[in-house]
């Protein structure tokens, strides 16, 4: 074997390990979310950073066939959820629209205020959902019977975990999506109540 051999190597055996952690992980969620054990460490925090930090890991790692975008109010009030179990949603999201885009396309990252929820959406150009799956691809396990089933990895745990992330802050997931045009996931995270501090004039 060459040294070039050896790194290949090493490299795919490193990826096969991040991706089974990342299953074990999943499954943990999963055992804590059937005994109602999923706790939250809720703090206020700003969108943009988080959409920022999550599309560059992603920028770094794909080709040059996808192009990010993000569309973000400028003024965004901040939110009030679990950092940590919103960057996973985040990315659970835009995983599925890399993964979901054989031919590349723009990876749109947006969000506003409505209400007293911030409206989150991550949308492709990829191979679409049928109407008949659109609600079921948030099931444990399940995933949708298509071209691209074979090819790529998945236990069908990261919708579902991602959708019961958003549920146990209030909020809600959904999906539009036509076949062959590609998909919008939306999600909806409470926004703060950080109070302004009154003029003293």
């Amino acid at each position: 074997f060459t040294a070039e051999q050896y790194r290949d190597g090493l490299l795919v055996v490193e990826e096969e390990a991040d991706r089974l952690a990342r299953q074990i992980q999943d499954l943990l969620d999963v055992s804590r979310l059937a005994a109602g054990g999923m706790r939250l460490d809720l703090s206020e925090w700003e969108l943009l950073p988080l959409a920022e930090e999550v599309v560059a890991g992603f920028a770094a790692q794909t080709d040059s066939g996808f192009e990010f975008q993000l569309r973000i109010e400028e003024h965004m009030p901040p939110v009030r959820a679990d950092y940590e179990r919103a960057r996973m949603v985040l990315t659970n999201l835009v995983s599925n629209a890399v993964k979901y885009s054989p031919e590349g396309g723009v990876i749109r990252i947006g969000a506003r205020a409505e209400g007293d929820y911030a409206i989150v959406y991550v949308s492709d150009q990829g191979i679409g959902i049928p109407p008949e799956d659109q609600e079921r691809i948030f099931e444990r396990f399940y995933r949708v019977d298509n071209r691209l089933r074979r090819t790529t990895q998945g236990a069908g745990l990261g919708l579902y975990l991602a959708r019961s992330i958003v549920e146990a802050h209030g909020g809600r997931m959904w999906v539009e999506s036509q076949v062959g045009k590609g998909s919008r996931f939306f999600f909806t995270l409470p926004l703060g109540r950080r109070q302004l501090v009154a003029d003293p004039q």
